[in-house]
């Protein structure tokens, strides 16, 4: 192999690997099991990862029939860093609407759905606020404020 083709090649190599692994996760994202899972306790900035809400999975609340047996998979979901990014634009928003569920001054549900097959890592890929996912939420508490 001449130089010229080995740096060619050295070049492209990290671009089709993450080609790959982005199809893969898309792959996996769009055909595993979609769950829902209630989840509480945020922090939404980190000055070393960007702007994220980081929390945990609330099991008490979360229905366990949307699993195999009728049976949460604890395990599946506790190896897993549990955190979702959000647009710095939004961080505050969601920060102030999770406080205000604390303080029991709204009544606010936060979910996570993850893209699940038993035995991989699971992926999540969309955050629910009341049910909506959070930008539609956000939007719509937007123009009722007008």
């Amino acid at each position: 192999m001449n130089k010229k083709t080995f740096t060619v090649l050295s070049f492209f190599l990290p671009f089709f690997i993450l080609l790959i692994w982005v199809c893969y996760l898309t792959y996996i994202t769009t055909t595993a099991q979609q769950v829902i899972l209630a989840v509480q306790g945020f922090d939404p900035r980190d000055l070393l990862s960007g702007h994220y809400i980081r929390y945990q999975i609330d099991w008490n609340n979360t229905d366990c029939t949307q699993f195999d047996d009728n049976k949460c998979p604890y395990a599946d979901f506790d190896k897993i860093i549990h955190r979702y990014y959000l647009p710095e634009q939004y961080a505050i928003q969601i920060d102030k609407l999770f406080s205000s569920q604390i303080l029991k001054s709204e009544s606010v549900r936060f979910d996570i759905v993850y893209a699940y097959v038993k035995g991989k890592e699971p992926i999540a890929s969309m955050l629910l606020i009341n049910g909506q996912e959070w930008i539609d939420y956000l939007q719509t508490q937007h123009e009722r404020k007008k």
